[in-house]
């Protein structure tokens, strides 16, 4: 197999919109990683992600913080990161590239650099946050 790219976003950042436009625009798969999938944003709700055309929406639970509403006063603990890499690696696998989603506006201090850290380290996966995606040339 080829370059494995995981692209990381959080819907909090001001551009998120534009970004999940230009990932489903270049099919990649969205997968949730948040403790649960719900939002004070409603058009960021699982219900609302998984109805949007041409998105390739998965939710992995596993990969979620479960010191999530701790909001940083506990430290990052994910809830079964050999399950929810496994998952990972299965989604990697079928489409060669991801984008990881959590609400955090930037990856320092957030989770989703835990995971894709780890995702790196396991799968050789190249790591690259957006706002900013990065086009295939074939």
């Amino acid at each position: 197999m080829g370059t494995l790219d995981l692209y990381t976003m959080g819907y909090l950042h001001g551009s998120s919109k534009r970004t999940l436009a230009e990932l489903i625009a270049v099919h990649t798969p969205i997968i949730d990683i948040r403790k649960t999938p719900t939002s004070k944003r409603y058009e960021w709700t699982q219900e609302v992600l998984k109805s949007q055309s041409g998105l390739i929406y998965y939710w992995i639970e596993d990969l979620g913080n479960v010191n999530y509403a701790s909001h940083g006063t506990a430290p990052i603990a994910i809830q079964d990161m050999e399950r929810g890499m496994s998952e990972l690696d299965r989604i990697l696998a079928l489409h060669g590239r991801v984008c990881l989603m959590c609400a955090c506006a930037y990856p320092a201090g957030c989770h989703r650099q835990v995971v894709a850290d780890e995702a790196a380290r396991r799968f050789g996966a190249t790591i690259v946050h957006l706002p900013a995606v990065r086009r295939r040339v074939a």
